[in-house]
């Protein structure tokens, strides 16, 4: 696959291919297509240029974006994160 090559390499454009790929092999295809919702969102968010996919068995979505996004979506919470190379950190309460 291209997933790690595009991580070791930071290439979106060969992330992002190989993130919406897996979307539709094997027992993912399966899994996604029982969440027509998802299923609806993935196909939009990867139709505008993101990293889309469906967690696990779904129903939650997910989008990789090398900038911030905002996208609105009737009836879809959204949560901003960023990634963190570093691991977790922890501070005395």
């Amino acid at each position: 696959m291209k997933l790690i090559p595009s991580i070791a390499q930071g290439d979106y454009i060969l992330f992002r291919e190989a993130i919406n790929s897996m979307q539709f092999i094997g027992f993912k295809k399966r899994e996604i297509k029982r969440q027509p919702d998802s299923l609806s969102l993935v196909n939009e968010l990867q139709e505008m240029g993101y990293a889309a996919g469906m967690s696990s068995l779904g129903p939650a979505v997910f989008v990789i974006s090398p900038d911030p996004i905002d996208i609105e979506y009737d009836g879809v919470k959204s949560i901003d994160t960023e990634a963190s190379t570093t691991g977790a950190e922890f501070t005395d309460r």
